[in-house]
């Protein structure tokens, strides 16, 4: 049986960092595949806990998707924040959705010779969505008021959410989407787009 103190270890388990003990030190990149095996743990272990009421789908558009690489720990703790500030508080049981496709973006760029020429860039869509209890629509706009940064991106009242904001203005810049849908009693959807990357190659490149 599911106990209060196996939830805890499981909080001190992620808190910790344990699930990372298995790559390299100083790794900030790892592929998909590896962070989906963490992101498949910790909902086994969810499930395990709330049985019924937590149902999950991780889906992928193209297998090659796997073998991309994205920051370190980059969608498990959206998936956490959707467990337990989506589904934990809701009677009824709940979905958390996890998203993966690749899409083809246009980029002109002037050459020397002042010519410009469009490049196909590939984009990493990821996103996680759940249908619990979700956020009053107002709230999140006062919080993206209060937290926004000059460049536009979306902050938000959760730690974890602001961290994986920060994480990725360091890594990408600019060079990233960070979006956040929430209806208070209908879910929130969380996109995170990026450009896709296999070994030290841009993919479309």
């Amino acid at each position: 049986a599911f106990t209060k103190e196996s939830d805890k270890k499981i909080r001190l388990f992620f808190k910790n960092g344990e699930v990372e003990a298995s790559y390299k030190d100083k790794e900030i990149k790892i592929k998909v595949k590896e962070e989906l095996e963490i992101v498949q743990f910790y909902l086994f272990l969810q499930k395990e806990r709330y049985q019924d009421k937590l149902m999950y789908e991780i889906n992928l558009s193209d297998e090659q998707i796997k073998e991309n690489l994205i920051p370190r720990l980059l969608i498990q703790p959206l998936v956490e924040n959707a467990v337990s500030h989506g589904l934990e508080p809701q009677k009824e049981s709940g979905m958390i959705k996890v998203s993966l496709y690749e899409e083809n973006t246009s980029e002109e760029s002037a050459k020397e010779e002042k010519i410009n020429h469009t490049e196909q860039i590939k984009r990493l869509h990821i996103i996680v969505e759940d249908n619990g209890v979700g956020m009053d629509y107002e709230k999140l706009n006062e919080d993206q008021e209060n937290e926004i940064p000059e460049n536009g991106k979306i902050g938000h009242t959760h730690t974890g959410l602001k961290n994986t904001q920060r994480m990725l203005q360091i890594l990408y810049g600019e060079d990233y989407e960070l979006d956040i849908e929430s209806k208070k009693g209908k879910g929130t959807r969380i996109e995170i787009i990026l450009p896709s990357e296999r070994g030290s190659m841009l993919c479309g490149k």
